[in-house]
Formats: C-alpha cells, structure tokens, sequence
C-alpha cells in the first residue's frame, strides 16, 4: 500500500509504503499542519491530520464522510470543540474528534479494510 503525505507549511507531498509510513509518520509536526491519505483510492479510504499528541481521522466511503470519534471525559468547565490546524487552514472540531497521535497511524495502515475500520472504530457522519 502507498500513501500521501503532505505538509503545508512549508508545502509538500511525499509518497511513503506501508513499511516506511511509520518513520514518516513520526517526523510529522503540528507546525507543518500535516496529512497522511491512502494513495491508491483517495475517494474511499482514511485522511488524517496530524498534530504533535493527537490526529483527527476522517474516512471516505462511497461518496460520503465520516469522522472517528473517541470516548472523551466531559468536565462543564471545559469547551466542548478545539481549534485545530489542518490543511494549513484553522478548523473548529469537536473535542470527541481528536485522537490519540498513533491512532492515527494504526488507522492508515489497516486502509485496506475499510469494512473492518467501519466496525472496529466508532464513526460521525457528515
């Protein structure tokens, strides 16, 4: 399997393999405002933005998206979204939307299963 990796500040793509995405994946930072995709079908497969502790993982499936979702702990003080920056473009996302940075990574590589990403993971439409 291929992937994509892209950075936008400064703006560059990249193509990684299975076996190469963990190294690549690990050099990426927040400040490069980063993206990983599957390289073969952009269309049906998972997107993640990747910051320094967290990704936020979206999924293309016949033409509709999801977003994955993790269990977070709610404290009435605390904001229910975050800002985070993803495509070098700052974007509001709700805070049950951000995983955990290798999470991210473990989502790319099993790609080829999108049917097992859809059952093993829980997902938000858009």
């Amino acid at each position: 399997m291929h992937y994509t990796i892209e950075t936008f500040i400064p703006h560059m793509k990249t193509t990684a393999t299975s076996g190469d995405l963990p190294e690549a994946y690990a050099k990426l930072s927040e400040a490069a405002s980063a993206t990983a995709t599957c390289a073969a079908d952009r269309d049906n497969g998972p997107l993640v933005a990747v910051g320094d502790d967290y990704s936020y993982i979206t999924l293309a499936r016949e033409g509709e998206f999801h977003t994955l979702t993790v269990p977070i702990e709610t404290d009435s003080e605390e904001a229910e979204d975050d800002v985070l920056l993803i495509g070098g473009v700052d974007t509001i996302v709700a805070r049950n939307q951000i995983a955990p940075r290798e999470l991210g990574l473990t989502v790319l590589l099993k790609a080829p299963d999108i049917s097992g990403l859809l059952t093993e993971y829980t997902w938000d439409g858009q």
